[in-house]
């Protein structure tokens, strides 16, 4: 007789836009007792999925984080470098790294994906001492990132909204990076540092970016002149701004980056203070996954 699993459920209840009042009532609702065992947690302050997940990973194999991205982040803290195995309810707003994955965004259907899935390993980042497991950046997507996470209201409209009302005022800063044994000085509106393909809500910066492949894809962005900014739009709204002249991607397992001042960086959707000099190392296989 095969014996049940245990698993367990690590709810952000303020995660996204709304969805997570009935997620637990579907949960057990869902899975049957036969295979799981259910546990379910919900976090109760910022970065409370990590000591959730070291919790959880005593007595079960699975740990499922039910959020955004920045909650995947805190529960895969505890997992990384382990035999544990990460699953992902998507239940955010941006949801980047489920979208990546080809993960269902319907609750139900993610649940029973979950049941079904493959285990996979995937690689991670670090950016100095943090652990990415999506996109970390710098520049406008970091003040983007800093201002929406201050905000009371969640969701793509919101996110629009800021990014639209900072773009026109915002000045490209200077960068130095040395990467693959070469020095690349630039002015940029943003450089991005990705596993995965996307920030999320579909959109795609790096549309060629692999989670297997022990490389990230480094993304410079200059800021387009006004009369390009429009063309510039429309490719990264179909997942073309690969494309743009203004953009430059080079692949890299690790990057260091110096800056002027010390400033925002981007790590999966979270705006996280950090020096002017950081480094991004790429951590190939280090994270289980279902897929």
């Amino acid at each position: 007789m095969q014996m049940s699993k245990n698993i367990a459920f690590i709810i952000n209840p303020i995660s996204g836009i709304g969805k997570q009042a009935s997620i637990e009532e579907t949960i057990r609702t869902s899975l049957g007792p036969s295979r799981f065992n259910v546990h379910v947690f919900y976090t109760q302050a910022p970065k409370d999925g990590t000591r959730l997940a070291l919790e959880a990973m005593k007595t079960c194999e699975i740990i499922v984080a039910v959020g955004g991205d920045g909650s995947v982040n805190d529960v895969a803290k505890a997992l990384i470098h382990t035999d544990k195995i990460l699953g992902i309810i998507p239940s955010g707003s941006g949801n980047g790294l489920a979208r990546h994955l080809g993960l269902p965004l319907d609750v139900k259907e993610a649940l029973n994906h979950l049941q079904n899935g493959v285990i996979r390993a995937i690689d991670t980042l670090t950016v100095n001492d943090k652990l990415c497991i999506s996109i970390a950046g710098v520049g406008f997507d970091a003040d983007v990132a800093e201002q929406f996470n201050k905000s009371k209201r969640r969701g793509f409209i919101k996110y629009s909204e800021i990014a639209v009302g900072n773009f026109l005022l915002y000045r490209p800063k200077k960068y130095r990076l040395k990467f693959n044994g070469q020095k690349l000085k630039t002015r940029a509106l943003m450089i991005n540092f990705a596993n995965s393909n996307q920030f999320g809500y579909g959109f795609q910066i790096a549309p060629n970016a692999d989670l297997t492949d022990g490389l990230m894809d480094m993304v410079v962005l200059k800021k387009p002149h006004l009369l390009w900014s429009q063309i510039d739009v429309i490719r990264f709204l179909r997942n073309a701004i690969h494309r743009s002249k203004y953009c430059q991607i080079y692949q890299t397992a690790n990057v260091r980056l110096k800056r002027k001042n010390p400033d925002w960086v981007n790590i999966d959707g979270e705006a996280v203070w950090m020096p002017r000099e950081i480094t991004i190392a790429v951590h190939p296989e280090s994270l289980n996954v279902i897929c």
